[in-house]
């Protein structure tokens, strides 16, 4: 455990803080650090807690601007970018190591300053910090780049919590298929090929990613929720464990990145195959994807997710004793009839082209930017929609949208 545990005393002289020094250490606010896991709901939380700034301010919750690298990003991946070792490539793009590292020396003090600058203007006011993440989880697989984003964090905090949603790993896998299809990636498999030879790779691996944490932030630290515990309930769950309270006031975002439809799906593979389109255009074509082919999606045949899930079945039972033992065994359910016996190939016919071309038209027209946005116009009105995921749009007046 680094960092968390009492201080250690010299046996001659017990050491005890001054009562004024105590209750102002006691006046920092708690920090919640939810590291994911992808595929538990972690867009529509960062939705609600982006639209809800203000609502969660008056009851003294605050959700950084400070830790995002652009405004318009829901989630706090600055936070990634700050831990990551100096020799670790970034997430946009490779420099040469001499101007990686002094990128990375000059990205941590300045978000350090702008962090503490927001902390200051809130001096006083703040019961908790929500931080949000789920490529936490994934990109820092190094004891120190953990301790590294802890010695950001814990010096504003009476305590930290890292939050973390598990679940079964199977499941994950096929919701990340409509995710890489967005992405662009031609005919991904639905289910990754031998993912327990991916070296050091956590997405998985939930007891090695935990052990982790757990060294570095301590054991007692750790909220780990099962996310088919609460799916039907997550905003609440989520409320529940950050203290904070819903009410009529607070804007309900729809559900996000919800999978495409099976049809939907196959028009995408064929989409990003063919290298017809622009990028931008290829985003247009997925947002009237989205919008139109929502539904079942394509699954691997249950004999595939069950020989896919038997290799971290002893993985999450050292989860369930080492970190939940008051659940019963297994640590998720071991229910496979979601998945079909047999294949069954869904093709696009000429029908649904028309259909897609059909929502293009009422889209209207696509204009790419240089920021790697896409202007999207709609009759009389124009809207900026991301061309990376995690991204909410923003209006004229500054306003995010409902």
């Amino acid at each position: 455990m680094v960092g968390c545990g009492p201080l250690l005393q010299s046996p001659r002289k017990r050491w005890s803080r001054p009562a004024a020094v105590g209750n102002l250490m006691d006046a920092r606010p708690h920090c919640i650090l939810h590291i994911g896991c992808p595929k538990t709901g972690t867009t529509s939380l960062q939705q609600f807690l982006t639209l809800n700034r203000e609502f969660l301010l008056s009851q003294g919750v605050l959700y950084p601007r400070s830790l995002l690298e652009r405004p318009e990003e829901l989630l706090h991946t600055a936070l990634a970018s700050y831990a990551l070792e100096e020799s670790r490539p970034r997430l946009r793009g490779e420099l040469f190591a001499a101007q990686r590292q002094q990128r990375t020396l000059m990205l941590r003090e300045h978000l350090q300053a702008a962090f503490m600058e927001e902390l200051a203007l809130h001096a006083g006011k703040l019961k908790t910090i929500i931080l949000s993440n789920e490529h936490l989880e994934l990109l820092l697989l190094a004891e120190a780049e953990l301790v590294r984003l802890k010695d950001l964090l814990a010096p504003h905090c009476s305590r930290l919590t890292v939050l973390v949603y598990l679940r079964r790993q199977d499941r994950i896998a096929t919701s990340m298929y409509s995710s890489a299809l967005r992405a662009g990636q031609g005919k991904p498999p639905i289910l990754p090929q031998n993912p327990v030879r991916m070296p050091r790779r956590p997405m998985y691996e939930y007891h090695r990613m935990l052990s982790l944490w757990s060294r570095v932030f301590g054991r007692e630290h750790l909220q780990i929720r099962l996310y088919e515990d609460c799916r039907h309930r997550l905003l609440e769950d989520f409320c529940e464990v950050s203290g904070v309270q819903l009410g009529p006031e607070a804007e309900i975002p729809p559900p996000a990145n919800t999978a495409l439809s099976a049809l939907g799906q196959a028009m995408l593979s064929r989409i990003n195959q063919s290298r017809l389109f622009s990028e931008a255009q290829r985003l247009l074509l997925v947002e009237v994807l989205d919008r139109s082919n929502a539904g079942a999606p394509a699954l691997p045949l249950r004999a595939e997710a069950v020989a896919f899930y038997a290799d971290w079945r002893a993985t999450n039972e050292r989860v369930r004793q080492d970190f939940l033992p008051a659940r019963a065994a297994p640590l998720f359910d071991e229910d496979f009839s979601q998945y079909p016996l047999t294949a069954k190939e869904v093709v696009p016919v000429f029908d649904d082209a028309l259909t897609l071309i059909h929502g293009l038209m009422a889209a209207g027209p696509v204009q790419a930017n240089t920021d790697g946005y896409r202007i999207i116009s709609t009759g009389s009105s124009k809207r900026i929609a991301p061309a990376v995921p995690k991204v909410l749009p923003q209006a004229k007046d500054g306003r995010q949208p409902e």
